[in-house]
């Protein structure tokens, strides 16, 4: 065996015992012709060679350095510093294997404990390959973590991908367009992800784990004309009538621009030209309070020039996302041949992840047909050493713990984290009820020590109600004097996207992330619908709304349907509030008051708008038995055409007389704030009218809530008709009827009420085809049908008469 040593390093090499088909020995005379350059005489047999590197001779440490290489030199200019040892074996090889290291001084034979593998082809050892599942002989690595872009999950390497075709893990947002799709621009194979027009595409595989994560985005654009845009903290909606998002813009003449957008609200700021070498690392950080800043750094050789561009973030509490988005924002798009996305873990040793999407404060979670929940605890830590997180659940008033859910009852063992980890734990069959607390803590296995805590507030179990319609539904009362007081079981998902307690304003227009509904409502019908339904039914009760006022039925809540749940859309952005839950249990019910606006439209129009409105949220919630709870028309002051009115509360009526899931609550009688929208009180008399309904529907009490209209006959000698309900009612005046005979109007000179029974008095003879109209009034004060519980009968139109 002989030594050399160079600079304080020593080398050993050997010659080896002969072998079959392989090299049977190893080169002789390894040598360093220079500082960098190592050299060794052929092998026999040998046509190419493996060479280790090691620092133990004893330890037999020697790994694998350099693969394949032909000839008999190799550079090795990244070996340690002078003053410390290392040792190199070179291996010959064919194609039958690899020859022998051969022995150490005591003559005995070095054993190869690892070998030289190549598994993925590309002439690098796997044991120094930054990506040994896939060949990327360039070994990039954008944001140098030592894990290769082409194996790296945080990395869109786009020159790999096949062109003509949207990369995998991307989802695009806005429509169809096949051109926002991978490209060889240049017919060189040299393909990057080009911009069409008209959408956003989404990166899937770097969502961030919650809400306000420190996010770095490593850029490499061509230096070609073109915007390139990349939002952060988005929420992965396009289009301007929802969403928001941190936008970094690389403009057509290379000049960044920094956008903070809240859906229709964009302010922009310039900054400066980019370099060409077209690197950036763009840096969003959680600031104090509700400041962030953006940092945009430039590539310099192989080192950053940091903040190259700084933008502040003033107000960033609008923001809700956990997306990167590479956005269309102006015409033409610049290439992007690659992108990494990292998120910060948070500084603290324990923070939940609070997000609408799995569990946050105040959050409800619709109960299963068991009358049970599944609720996720997800959670970032950082630990030293090993530990275990554990959760309990305990009573919000009180905090006495539910039995089966204490701190041994659910535990998760958590490795030594100290740069950051992340963990989840399931408290699964929580009971229909709450409010619940969950608490969170971190306890170090060596001594038992509580090291850190988290908690939720205000969680529960129950049913979910969404909330759709115009301005009746929102709630026009003009004041909120005497409003419904909330209760902590009452829950509401707002328009600013949190989970919070139910408050007048249920659909307050503070702080509306989805622009498409923004409007400014005082008092509605729902949190006393919801308080109702809570007492009724003995478990929490939310209410998740979107209504706007002053739309229609028949255009502006049509579904989209190449992307249902489009936020640009009413009918998409109440969709998307409920589907946001990621509740395997999907809403008990939906609750709508609408139908002002479409008056001038037929009775048959109208009920086949509504028909399909139903089936369409009953498919895309994911509930077929969906329960239905839709107001009637009230009473509009300047309703000069009152059959156009009546047509729509006809329709009305039929839809819940056709569907056994579905009820009409009438309204007509109930006092207005102005000339259609209804007082405080009127508000409050028609959320308990929604309850009865839905008591009576869906918790199956007998209350006869709403009264239906089932027969219509002439008697005495066709001078008269007896209109027939399913429940016996009282009042009634001769104004609020029409009767025509052969579509000619008969007078209606008085009304006698018996039982079930109205008998109306005519002013001639019924000879012809007839129907009998009610409901005919543009005020509330009027001597209605009333059911037993002083509730009016549903207004009805042409019902034909026997």
């Amino acid at each position: 065996m002989n030594t050399i040593r160079s600079a304080s390093i020593a080398f050993l090499f050997a010659t080896g015992l002969a072998l079959a088909a392989p090299p049977a020995s190893a080169p002789e005379d390894v040598r360093f012709t220079d500082p960098d350059t190592l050299a060794w005489s052929a092998v026999p047999g040998a046509d190419r060679y493996y060479v280790y590197l090691g620092s133990d001779p004893a330890a037999g440490d020697a790994a694998c350095y350099r693969f394949g290489v032909a000839a008999t030199t190799t550079d090795l200019p990244d070996i340690p510093l002078p003053g410390r040892q290392l040792y190199v074996l070179v291996t010959g090889v064919n194609d039958d294997g690899e020859g022998p290291f051969g022995p150490d001084s005591t003559g005995t034979a070095r054993v190869n404990g690892q070998p030289c593998l190549d598994l993925d082809g590309d002439f690098l050892p796997d044991n120094r390959d930054n990506c040994p599942e896939a060949a990327n002989p360039d070994q990039a690595d954008q944001d140098d973590n030592g894990t290769g872009d082409r194996c790296d999950p945080n990395t869109y390497d786009f020159e790999t991908d096949t062109p003509g075709n949207r990369p995998a893990g991307m989802t695009q947002l806005g429509g169809v367009n096949g051109t926002f799709v991978v490209q060889d621009t240049a017919g060189d194979r040299a393909v990057r992800y080009n911009g069409g027009t008209g959408q956003h595409d989404r990166f899937d595989r770097v969502m961030a784990e919650a809400p306000f994560l420190d996010t770095t985005v490593y850029l490499d654009v061509a230096d070609t004309p073109g915007a390139a845009s990349v939002e952060l903290w988005s929420e992965g909606a396009y289009g301007w009538a929802a969403g928001g998002g941190v936008i970094v813009q690389i403009r057509d003449t290379g000049e960044l621009w920094f956008y903070d957008r809240i859906h229709q609200s964009v302010p922009g700021v310039a900054g400066p030209v980019i370099p060409t070498e077209g690197r950036l690392r763009i840096r969003l950080v959680k600031g104090a309070g509700n400041t962030s800043e953006v940092h945009v750094d430039v590539r310099s050789g192989e080192a950053w020039s940091e903040s190259y561009a700084f933008f502040p973030v003033a107000d960033d509490h609008f923001y809700h996302g956990r997306a990167v988005v590479l956005a269309d924002y102006l015409t033409g798009a610049r290439p992007v041949l690659r992108a990494t996305v990292v998120h910060e873990f948070p500084a603290g040793l324990l923070t939940l992840k609070r997000d609408p999407a799995w569990s946050t404060d105040w959050k409800l979670f619709q109960r299963s047909p068991a009358g049970i929940a599944d609720v996720p605890i997800r959670f970032f830590h950082r630990i030293d050493q090993q530990g275990r997180a554990q959760a309990r659940l305990v009573h919000s008033v009180g905090g006495s713990v539910l039995p089966g859910f204490d701190w041994a009852d659910h535990e998760l063992p958590l490795p030594a984290a100290p740069g950051g980890g992340e963990g989840e734990l399931m408290l699964a069959s929580v009971p229909a009820g709450g409010n619940y607390d969950v608490e969170l803590r971190m306890v170090r296995d060596s001594d038992g020590a509580v090291i850190a805590q988290d908690a939720l507030l205000e969680l529960a179990v129950g049913d979910i109600w969404v909330s759709g319609g115009q301005s009746n539904m929102s709630g026009y009362s003009g004041n909120l004097i005497g409003a419904e007081e909330p209760v902590d079981r009452v829950h509401l998902f707002g328009n600013d996207r949190y989970w919070k307690r139910g408050t007048e304003p249920m659909d307050s227009g503070l702080d509306q992330v989805d622009a498409v509904s923004s409007e400014t409502p005082a008092h509605s019908l729902m949190l006393r619908f919801a308080k109702e339904m809570e007492a009724a039914s003995g478990v929490p009760q939310a209410v998740i709304p979107g209504p706007l006022g002053g739309t229609n039925l028949y255009t502006q809540w049509q579904r989209n349907e190449a992307d249902h749940d489009d936020r640009n859309t009413l009918y998409g952005s109440l969709l998307h509030r409920a589907l946001l839950q990621n509740d395997p249990n999907p809403p008990v019910g939906f609750i709508w008051f609408q139908g002002e606006s479409d008056a001038g439209r037929s009775t048959e129009q109208y009920e086949t708008d509504m028909n399909r409105l139903i089936a369409q949220y009953r498919e895309d919630l994911g509930n077929p038995d969906l329960w239905v709870l839709q107001a009637q028309l009230g009473t509009y002051q300047f309703q000069t055409d009152l059959e156009a009115w009546l047509s729509i509360q006809e329709a009305q009526r039929r839809v819940a007389a056709a569907d056994p899931g579905t009820a009409v609550i009438p309204t007509a009688d109930q006092p207005r704030a102005d000339s259609i929208h209804f007082s405080v009180e009127g508000y409050k008399n028609i959320g308990v009218r929604f309850a009865e309904a839905a008591r009576e529907m869906v918790l199956g009490e007998l209350l006869d809530a709403s009264l239906s209209v089932v027969n219509a006959r002439r008697i005495g000698n066709n001078r008269s008709l007896e209109v027939e309900f399913d429940g016996d009612v009282t009042g009634g005046e001769a104004t609020l009827f029409r009767v025509r005979n052969d579509g000619a109007a008969m007078d209606v000179r008085s009304v006698a009420v018996s039982g079930n029974v109205v008998t109306l008095a005519l002013g001639g003879r019924l000879d012809g085809a007839a129907t009998v109209s009610y409901g005919y009034s543009t005020l509330p004060v009027r001597d209605w049908l009333l059911d037993a519980r002083g509730t009016p009968v549903p207004h009805f139109r042409e019902f034909p008469v026997d």
